[in-house]
């Protein structure tokens, strides 16, 4: 989970770690919104590494927290 369940909404999300051989390791970090799902069901939704623009005081810190690392935040 990417944040504490509530009563009724629930975040979702995947974290792989690919090792490799004589190079450093590949991640691939995936969920569907910052913002959650609606529901328990962890697959309802499909999971993507793009995550859809959102104006919220929650998605602009994750968002900035997320540059730190990539240049490629949506």
């Amino acid at each position: 989970m990417a944040g504490k369940p509530s009563s009724d909404k629930i975040t979702p999300g995947i974290a792989l770690k690919f090792l490799r051989d004589g190079i450093d390791s590949a991640n691939l970090v995936a969920m569907e919104r910052i913002s959650g799902q609606e529901g328990y069901n962890f697959f309802e939704k499909e999971f993507s590494n793009f995550l859809p623009s959102e104006s919220s005081f929650i998605s602009e810190k994750v968002a900035t927290k997320f540059s730190e690392v990539t240049p490629w935040v949506a």
